[in-house]
């Protein structure tokens, strides 16, 4: 396993409970893209932070018993609380889905 840095991201297939949690060296808007062409769902991007293969390896690793398929994963409350500690912790996402390039970004607080 790599320690090669890049991305954790977590997509979300809008009309289910499933969130795919992945990793990727490049462009998160190109990973969403690659995936959506296989999927039937439309995906939503939910969270990017940096991190490498292995860090993706210990969130898989994590949410093990919400596993349904590969990467994919049951929105479960963990799950989901996880994202939202993302969001709270300053990894926004709607900004770096739209620029298509993911990096470790602070939000404002009011």
């Amino acid at each position: 396993m790599t320690a090669k840095s890049g991305f954790i991201y977590v997509v979300l297939a809008k009309g289910t409970n499933r969130l795919k949690i992945g990793w990727t060296a490049d462009s998160t808007l190109g990973r969403l893209q690659d995936l959506q062409v296989a999927c039937p769902f439309p995906l939503e991007l939910l969270a990017v932070l940096p991190g490498s293969m292995l860090d993706e390896r210990k969130f898989h690793a994590r949410f093990r018993r919400f596993r349904v398929h590969g990467e994919w994963f049951e929105a479960s409350t963990p799950v989901l609380d996880f994202i939202l500690s993302l969001s709270e912790q300053g990894f926004t996402h709607w900004a770096l889905a739209a620029t298509g390039r993911a990096r470790r970004s602070r939000a404002r607080r009011a």
